[in-house]
């Protein structure tokens, strides 16, 4: 039976360590973007599996591209693929963020040493008991091996614009960037008449899209707003910070 993390472990975590003192000594672990890292394969019809793209022959369909994934409206669903090493040798667990609240459903499939696939699914359509860990964007735990490379696939559908940064947190990075998201949301409360100091509690363990439509704000397009506030956390990242002993706590999460 699979086990959801609670968003309520994180902040603890945050509490306990102390975020506005936590500084950054270690190097070699920076969040890794992936733009660029990727191939594509559209998949209309929506026929097909994982299995099938193991097939001879179907390597060459997918087309490498460049930049992050910004692909708009699609029908059916598309597949990308990753070849991902380990970026630091220390470090097994990584955490895979894609960067958008609006994606409907993703579904990633990582292969084993065996040959078979694990999978696991985020999007804006699951509840929050169904999520793994309660967090706004699709976000997935790799434990990637020290030599040699990981394939994934993510299968993504929605009925909204596919775009969005891929990135590959360490586990100390991702616990801090939280305080980021906290920064940009708050400005965007006070922008729009509200209390910043009630509205945060609000936004974890939603996604941002489902946060902005339960405020019901006249004038106020969700989707667009998601978006932006979404390129605003993306730039805001020069006091992201490690937090001593979050790697292990996270590395110490459940799997799949």
């Amino acid at each position: 039976m699979k086990r959801v993390v609670p968003s309520w472990w994180l902040w603890l975590l945050l509490l306990a360590h102390g975020l506005a003192q936590a500084s950054w000594h270690e190097t070699g672990t920076e969040p890794v973007a992936l733009g660029g890292r990727w191939a594509l394969l559209v998949d209309p019809d929506e026929r097909l599996s994982v299995e099938d793209l193991e097939r001879p022959g179907m390597a060459a369909r997918f087309m490498t591209q460049q930049g992050n994934p910004g692909l708009g409206y699609r029908s059916g669903a598309v597949w990308l693929r990753l070849q991902l090493d380990r970026p630091a040798a220390d470090i097994p667990i990584w955490w895979l963020d894609l960067q958008s609240s609006t994606l409907v459903e993703v579904v990633l499939y990582q292969r084993r040493a065996d040959g078979s696939f694990r999978h696991a699914v985020a999007g804006d359509h699951r509840n929050s008991e169904a999520q793994y860990i309660h967090f706004r964007n699709p976000l997935f735990r790799l434990e990637l091996p020290a030599e040699g490379s990981t394939t994934l696939y993510l299968r993504i559908k929605s009925h909204n614009p596919i775009s969005f940064a891929m990135v590959l947190w360490p586990p100390e990075r991702f616990i801090s960037s939280i305080a980021s998201a906290e920064r940009i949301w708050s400005r965007w409360a006070e922008a729009h008449g509200l209390d910043a100091a009630s509205f945060l509690p609000t936004i974890h363990g939603v996604q941002s899209v489902e946060t902005i439509r339960r405020l019901n704000l006249p004038g106020v397009d969700p989707v667009a707003e998601a978006a932006a506030i979404t390129e605003a956390e993306m730039a805001d990242v020069d006091d992201i910070v490690a937090i001593p002993g979050a790697r292990a706590f996270l590395e110490a999460l459940p799997r799949h």
